[in-house]
């Protein structure tokens, strides 16, 4: 599967919809199965991303909060 899907993390909880986020203040792009292999700590989001893996626009600063929210280890 595939598409685009904006994900807002708040308070703890994360929300997932399927629809293109506009004003996102960082958007990452990225194939589903890597985003599945990041969420289970399969693989490291740092690692994908120096093997380009992983393509990124806007504040980069909110993708690193967005991972510290998430738990993922960087």
């Amino acid at each position: 599967g595939g598409g685009r899907f904006y994900l807002e993390v708040r308070d703890g909880s994360a929300d997932l919809q399927p629809y293109d986020y506009r004003d996102a203040r960082c958007v990452f792009t990225l194939r589903s199965e890597y985003l599945l292999d990041i969420l289970s700590g399969r693989v490291s989001p740092v690692a994908l991303y120096r093997a380009g893996r992983i393509s990124d626009r806007g504040d980069t600063s909110a993708g690193l909060l967005l991972a510290d929210s998430l738990g993922v280890a960087l």
